[in-house]
């Protein structure tokens, strides 16, 4: 569903990142696997560069599990945003 509301989705980004790093953090692992699962097809049809600054403001206000986990989704994307930034200016 993800990629039908792609373009509506980033209206609504911060809120839903929020949301994600709150069930990220939670202690029940079904929660976790359920938002973690959420994030990886969110990371698929969002930007890398926007997602990257969605979940980087995210971080300070994220549980220890949540941060961790956050943190492991910001460091794979840092070679993708860095990618996307030399396209840009490469063009």
């Amino acid at each position: 569903m993800l990629p039908v509301v792609r373009a509506r989705c980033l209206l609504v980004l911060p809120s839903l990142l929020q949301a994600l790093a709150a069930n990220l953090g939670s202690s029940n692992d079904r929660v976790r696997a359920a938002a973690a699962a959420a994030l990886d097809a969110l990371a698929a049809v969002v930007e890398p560069p926007l997602l990257l600054g969605g979940l980087g403001g995210v971080i300070g206000s994220s549980s220890i599990r949540g941060k961790q986990a956050l943190l492991e989704r910001l460091s794979s994307l840092a070679p993708q945003v860095g990618a996307a930034v030399k396209n840009m200016l490469d063009e």
